[in-house]
């Protein structure tokens, strides 16, 4: 016991403090309890060299320092399922069915767009019609009844386009406004044409809040603003043709053909939307499609 309690000696020569460097390096590593104990001139044991590598620190584990992934609930399981690749591709036939849908969203609304300015282009020929006697003062007042009440029809047609089906609200609503502007040709007087032109703005303001609606039911969010972009282009289109088909019929033919020809081809394309168009996928068949729909 009286050798435990005696201190090492200190070296009497460089070599003795080069052999014994190694060892004084471990224990000032390790925990007073694992110490070897002390004996004069004697190597530490063989258990103590075990208790070393026992003893000496280790890299924490790489999966050890990241945190642990959180745990997706069942509703956030399906929806992570449904964005993933192999639940991209609709089902057969639906794409089709989706694209008929959208082309009649665009004839739609670009016909809604060329009977908009029929009476803005055949304008100028009844002016000049003797037998009409028409001044640009009569034909303000006709003009400026479309969008008074175009806008009050907008207003309303977004919260109709909610509580109604969205395709007849732009195919009937095409056919009706079709419908005026042949009309406008059978009748005579500033009082009747300006009542009939404030009819038509007041009809046109329903086909953009039923395009909106058919775009939302049928196109998923990550994919709606490239569609909603090409819908756009149906009031440019409309209004690059309604110049040249309306001055071109008025100049040549005479205002009521100006107005008329758009009309019954409105008509036509009306009846073509509603055997095109469906309210949402459901139905046209697709019911399977209205869950990635809303993604």
């Amino acid at each position: 016991m009286a050798a435990q309690h005696t201190r090492l000696q200190p070296p009497t020569c460089r070599s003795e403090w080069l052999h014994l460097r190694p060892t004084i390096r471990q224990c000032r590593r390790l925990p007073a309890p694992c110490r070897p104990a002390a004996a004069s001139g004697a190597n530490p044991p063989e258990d103590w060299r075990s208790g070393v590598a026992k003893h000496q620190p280790s890299e924490p584990d790489a999966a050890a320092k990241q945190p642990p992934e959180p745990k997706l609930t069942s509703a956030a399981q399906s929806s992570a399922a449904l964005a993933s690749e192999e639940f991209l591709d609709y089902p057969s036939g639906f794409v089709a069915r989706r694209l008929l849908v959208f082309a009649g969203i665009l004839l739609g609304y670009t016909c809604l767009y060329l009977n908009r300015g029929t009476l803005t282009f055949s304008a100028p020929v009844m002016v000049q019609d003797p037998l009409l006697g028409l001044t640009k003062t009569d034909i303000g007042a006709m003009i400026s009844a479309f969008p008074a009440a175009y806008g009050l029809s907008k207003f309303l047609g977004g919260m109709l386009g909610a509580a109604f089906s969205p395709r007849f609200m732009l195919a009937l609503g095409l056919v009706a406004t079709s419908v005026i502007n042949v009309a406008f040709g059978f009748t005579a007087g500033v009082a009747w044409w300006t009542a009939l032109w404030a009819l038509n703005g007041g009809i046109q303001g329903i086909g953009a809040p039923a395009c909106a609606m058919l775009l939302t039911r049928w196109f998923a969010a990550r994919e709606r603003g490239t569609y909603w972009g090409l819908w756009n282009i149906s009031t440019n289109l409309g209004g690059f043709l309604s110049p040249l088909v309306v001055g071109y019929l008025a100049n040549h033919y005479g205002w009521k053909w100006g107005m008329m020809v758009p009309g019954m081809f409105g008509l036509g394309a009306g009846l073509l939307l509603l055997a095109a168009l469906a309210d949402k996928p459901e139905d046209a068949g697709a019911a399977c499609a209205t869950r990635r729909l809303r993604l």
